[in-house]
């Protein structure tokens, strides 16, 4: 009884020891999580920080100097193109105004009765009943009739420019951003009176690097947003693109984006993302396979079951995705998670891979 007794405590031990050794060789090295490098046909961006602007900003002089009668509109104001904002005193610009129409009045009935002359003349000198010195005087005369009635005529004309000067009136539609004038006070051509925003067009300036500006042209793809919209992206357009560089080496270009329900206000910062033109295939990685190490960009593939430290060129990062130039091929096992645990050759223990790129990242989102 005792010998049958030993024996199968003995093969209990046996497959117990041998358990423990199976148990520890799966889990030897490092424990990660994978997904295989993809090749995605995607349109890179380069993204750019600016701030807001009015497309369009006038300040608004007055043109006539005098004492502003009233104020029509005022900050905050909506405005459109001729609205008066504005009067300034008339009085003495509708007196000259009648003085430069009776001189001009009085300057073309003189017109009048000198034409009449010179024709009444040319007849009698064509009919031989006047010499030449009559007709030669009352063509001088006529002449001279002509000359005070265009003088007069320029001179009724700027009168009337002047009395229509005071109506201070916006130049473009828009939005009233500052007043400088009240009722009262005197005014001249030396200050401005208004500044008109127009804030349903508005515009970002960019500078753009010598590489970048081979991506961009007036048919890219402009995607705007702000943190103070949160959730909310809106469609932009390049405008200008600089054909020289500024001081700095830099390609200035504008982009303008519309904003007629006014969700966005002048002063905001906002990221702007310009797409190249067309889409290209691109290889893929999560972002957070990414590491830099000594200023280098690296990421870690398996080779065998051992980490194998690979230096990567970025192309370009889109949201949480990360398109490789060079470093990284379709198919290639990337570790996604346990890298920073890693050196090159270190044996790894896969504990998780992940279908694809695109389910790591909605489940590893935050």
């Amino acid at each position: 009884m005792i010998k049958k007794l030993i024996i199968p405590v003995f093969v209990l031990l046996l497959v117990a020891c041998q358990g423990d050794n199976v148990e520890e060789e799966n889990n030897s090295g490092t424990q990660v999580e994978v997904v295989k490098a993809e090749i995605e046909s995607a349109r890179s961006f380069l993204e750019f920080s600016g701030l807001l602007q009015p497309v369009s900003q006038v300040d608004v002089f007055p043109e006539v100097m005098g004492k502003i009668e009233s104020v029509i509109k005022f900050e905050g104001d909506e405005v459109h193109k001729g609205d008066i904002l504005a009067l300034i005193d008339q009085i003495d610009y509708k007196l000259g105004y009648q003085q430069a129409k009776a001189a001009f009045d009085l300057a073309q009935a003189n017109l009048t009765n000198a034409e009449s002359n010179y024709k009444r003349q040319v007849k009698l000198n064509k009919d031989g009943f006047s010499s030449q010195a009559a007709l030669d005087g009352i063509e001088t005369a006529y002449k001279i009739a002509t000359a005070q009635f265009d003088q007069t005529k320029a001179a009724k004309n700027m009168a009337a420019r002047q009395l229509e000067r005071t109506k201070i009136t916006s130049p473009i539609d828009g939005y009233i951003a500052s007043r400088s004038i009240d009722t009262g006070q005197q005014v001249s051509g030396t200050g401005p009176a208004f500044t008109i925003q127009n804030l349903r067009q508005l515009k970002v300036n960019l500078s753009v690097s010598e590489s970048g500006l081979t991506s961009i042209s007036t048919k890219s793809k402009v995607i705007i947003y702000s943190d103070n919209s949160p959730g909310k992206t809106y469609s932009g357009k390049v405008v200008f693109i600089s054909r020289s560089a500024s001081q700095d080496g830099a390609f200035p270009i504008k982009v303008e984006l519309d904003n007629s329900n006014l969700s966005l206000l002048s002063g905001w910062t906002a990221t702007i993302e310009i797409y190249q033109p067309e889409a290209r295939k691109l290889i893929t990685v999560p972002g957070k396979a990414i590491m830099k190490k000594s200023g280098r960009w690296v990421a870690f593939i398996i080779e065998e079951d051992h980490a194998v430290e690979k230096q990567v060129e970025l192309k370009t990062q889109i949201r949480d995705k990360v398109y490789i130039r060079s470093g990284i091929e379709a198919g290639d096992v990337i570790i996604v998670r346990g890298q920073e645990y890693c050196n090159s050759g270190d044996a790894v223990n896969v504990s998780k891979e992940w279908k694809g790129i695109n389910e790591f990242l909605q489940e590893n989102r935050h």
